[in-house]
């Protein structure tokens, strides 16, 4: 018994932590989206799709791997890793947003 509870203990972190930093990805490249499509402005369209599209990629796998982790056992590690790929499209975001701001 002791043992189910803390598996489930650590299904139950999983699943928030996936939830949590998902919708933190959706505000993210959202806003990385739009400050790269206004820094590439003349580039194509589906160039400035492709890349905001592979940073939030990246995040999405982060977040599955660190769900991973989690779900074996429940560590700082595995937390860690979820969001860091919202670190990632924060980064992006914030980079952006100076280039812009510069001109």
């Amino acid at each position: 018994l002791g043992n189910r509870l803390v598996d489930l203990r650590d299904e139950n972190v999983a699943r928030t932590v996936q939830r949590i930093a998902q919708a933190m990805t959706a505000i993210h490249m959202l806003l990385s989206g739009c400050i790269l499509a206004v820094l590439l402005r003349h580039k194509p369209p589906l160039f400035v799709y492709l890349f905001a599209f592979l940073p939030a990629i990246i995040d999405i796998v982060l977040i599955s791997g660190g769900e991973q982790m989690l779900r074996r056992e429940t560590t700082i590690l595995g937390i860690a890793v979820a969001f860091s790929g919202n670190a990632l499209l924060l980064l992006v975001c914030l980079f952006g947003a100076w280039r812009v701001g510069r001109h």
